[in-house]
């Protein structure tokens, strides 16, 4: 339980300085009104990652799946040297890398849409990625249908995130990722259809609360499915994987506004179609495994001994 909290904790706790920099930015935009002075200041730290990019050393996972064993095991004693450890049990096992399946350079995204168990697990995480995205990004901009301080607003919607990723932690450990996975998502749904009911009235704060409370919800969501993605996609088309799951989360980033925009016809609607595929979401995302417990897979064959096929039965031509 204790080994599970910690793969939970690191996955996770990373998204905290993710809502950080969303506070920040609402204290930039209440005092910098100028949309292009605000753009140019908010991208002048991310000049900082160009500095420290090359200080990050490369995974010793993947380093020892591509037959580079010494480098992986290189890696491994710098971190027991930062780690002030001199008990130099650092040893790999010199694994076969002629077989096909230890090469990640032989996969690539193609990969994971020919290999049936694989194609399966690839639609469904790009599915709840762009859902994942749409929404979030959604609830962040959708705060100016809301009513009140649009900067207050904001501001609360990201500071409502840092809990959320606690919350995260605890469930991983207690439930599971794709229970979890289930309960935030539909958590979020609900959220939604509340708010979307109570943006007919004149109570601002309660519909500001429940729309707190969907932004806490698909917040822990996001998070959970960068840790539950990487246990899912076997290590030889992992970074595919993440890649394409990614890129189907900028394109729900890319929808977002137009469903925003909906709001100039009807405050609610934008709540309805983010509670809507916030549902069809949770109840997709039910059809993936649960890795919670169960060792990372590393080749396409390990994968499918994780999602077995069904047996043939008499009279079944397939």
């Amino acid at each position: 339980m204790f080994l599970v909290f910690i793969v939970g904790s690191a996955g996770t706790w990373q998204q905290a300085f993710y809502a950080v920099g969303y506070v920040v930015l609402a204290v930039e935009a209440y005092f910098i009104r100028n949309w292009r002075t605000l753009t140019v200041i908010t991208i002048l730290p991310s000049f900082i990652v160009l500095l420290v990019f090359k200080s990050i050393p490369e995974s010793p996972r993947w380093l020892a799946s591509q037959g580079r064993i010494n480098e992986a095991e290189n890696v491994l004693r710098n971190i027991e040297k930062e780690n002030c450890s001199n008990k130099n049990e650092v040893i790999f096992l010199k694994m076969d890398t002629t077989k096909e399946d230890t090469k990640t350079s032989q996969y690539g995204i193609i990969d994971l849409f020919t290999h049936k168990s694989l194609c399966i697990v690839t639609v469904i995480m790009m599915f709840i990625w762009c859902v994942n995205s749409m929404v979030y990004y959604g609830l962040a901009l959708n705060v100016k249908n809301l009513g009140g301080s649009v900067y207050i607003n904001f501001a609360l919607a990201s500071v409502i995130e840092l809990p959320s990723y606690l919350v995260t932690q605890v469930l991983l450990a207690r439930l599971g990722r794709r229970q979890s996975l289930f309960f935030f998502l539909l958590s979020a749904s609900v959220s939604c259809f509340l708010c979307m009911f109570l943006q007919g009235g004149q109570n601002v704060a309660a519909v500001s609360l429940t729309a707190l409370v969907g932004r806490f919800c698909i917040s822990a969501s996001f998070a959970l499915l960068y840790v539950y993605s990487a246990e899912l996609f076997p290590t030889v088309v992992r970074n595919a994987g993440m890649g394409i799951s990614s890129l189907s989360a900028r394109l729900g980033g890319i929808v977002a506004p137009f469903i925003v925009l909906l709001g100039d016809q009807r405050n609610s609607l934008p709540m309805f179609v983010f509670a809507c595929t916030a549902l069809l979401a949770a109840i997709v995302g039910l059809k993936l495994q649960e890795t919670q417990g169960k060792p990372m897979p590393e080749t396409l064959a390990e994968l499918e001994e994780n999602h077995p096929r069904k047996p043939k039965t008499n009279g079944d031509p397939y």
